[in-house]
């Protein structure tokens, strides 16, 4: 945990159990942001992370961690650059629209996906 102090995940959330999730997160070392949704009809299924500034294994344990919540996740990719350069954030958490009708991504393809993944077959 103490390797992932100062990486905030920023969460657009609306179906997520907000306890749960923001303890587990809080548990593992990251700091929680939440904003409200940008898309508060669509269900969160999406993960963006800044290289630079999250590790493969801090995305891997923010994906687990909302799997475990109930969450289905449909995509993983790197934060579009204009967006990370004015982003505090290290991962942020929503919804994508563009990714809505691909495969759930399953915790064990997860273990050894090379991120990003926008969808493992």
């Amino acid at each position: 945990p103490e390797a992932r102090r100062g990486k905030v995940v920023r969460v657009f959330a609306k179906d997520i159990d907000s306890k749960i999730v923001f303890s587990a997160l809080e548990t593992l070392g990251f700091t929680v942001d939440t904003r409200p949704p940008k898309l508060p009809d669509d269900r969160t299924n999406m993960i963006w992370y800044v290289p630079s500034k999250a590790s493969v294994e801090d995305v891997r344990l923010v994906a687990l961690t909302l799997m475990r919540a109930g969450i289905l996740l449909r995509g993983i990719e790197v934060l579009d650059t204009s967006i990370a350069q004015n982003c505090h954030c290290s991962i942020q958490v929503g919804s994508s629209r563009r990714v809505a009708a691909l495969p759930l991504i399953a915790p064990t393809q997860l273990a050894g996906a090379t991120l990003p993944v926008t969808s493992l077959k």
